[in-house]
């Protein structure tokens, strides 16, 4: 596991963005550890995934997306970003692929690239492939019973540095509707967090976590989310602990 990995995938709080949006970004970057931009719910362009990069500052930035195609990856990496989630992996040799298609040699088969992060490279003469590709990290997220069946053969590959559940997703694919608290889908995130134990790799969670497991890291299921959770908080009740917006609710009315 790289240095940078251990530092996002550890003891941190992420959050999805869903909006594009880089206001929303510049706004939440004092708040969270890392970003992931949703490109699998929602793809994004390269300008797109630039300019939210760049209002992120230093903050760590990742893209989920699936492992359809190399040069999608590979773009969306030559923009600067710091990693992937990969999405709809189930076996072990899935993974193989896609992180070779993303590190360069010897690790992978990627083509070196500057990145527009880097200034596309005019002012670096020396450039070394293997530090490049330890600082990258790569995510494999959990959204499938198979992958759960898979999972030691996964998390061994060389290159995946963490792992990643959404419990209500899982329990989608596992048909019990989105009941994360299921007997046979509690059971396959507790057989999650052991095999992440056992090969010492981050464990991920994202939503509301439960009470009887202790992720690495925390994912907020969207900007969305947290900012509406913050204006309730902000809003909910004045310094009398009267709700303000509940008080002020008959001023449409006497306009």
């Amino acid at each position: 596991m790289t240095r940078l990995s251990e530092a996002i995938l550890n003891n941190s709080r992420g959050v999805v963005l869903t909006l594009h949006d880089a206001n929303v970004v510049a706004v939440l970057r004092n708040y969270v550890d890392f970003f992931v931009l949703d490109c699998a719910a929602r793809p994004a362009t390269i300008e797109t995934t630039e300019k939210l990069l760049a209002a992120a500052q230093s903050k760590p930035f990742l893209i989920r997306t699936d492992a359809a195609t190399p040069a999608t990856l590979q773009a969306y990496l030559n923009t600067g970003i710091d990693g992937l989630i990969l999405t709809d992996i189930q076996f072990a040799t899935e993974a193989e692929k896609a992180l070779a298609a993303c590190l360069y040699p010897p690790e992978g088969l990627r083509s070196y690239r500057a990145a527009n992060a880097t200034g596309y490279g005019l002012s670096h003469n020396d450039v070394v492939l293997p530090v490049l590709n330890d600082q990258l990290t790569f995510v494999i997220e959990i959204g499938h019973p198979q992958t759960v069946a898979q999972l030691e053969e996964i998390v061994d590959v060389t290159g995946v540095d963490g792992v990643l559940v959404n419990p209500q997703r899982l329990a989608v694919a596992m048909e019990k509707n989105i009941d994360a608290t299921h007997a046979d889908v509690k059971q396959a995130l507790y057989r999650i967090q052991s095999v992440a134990n056992a090969f010492e790799c981050p464990f991920g969670w994202e939503g509301d976590a439960m009470d009887d497991i202790v992720p690495n890291f925390l994912l907020a299921a969207s900007d969305v989310q947290l900012m509406a959770a913050g204006a309730k908080a902000y809003y909910a009740t004045d310094a009398n602990g009267e709700n303000e917006l509940e008080a002020g609710s008959h001023l449409r009315a006497v306009r």
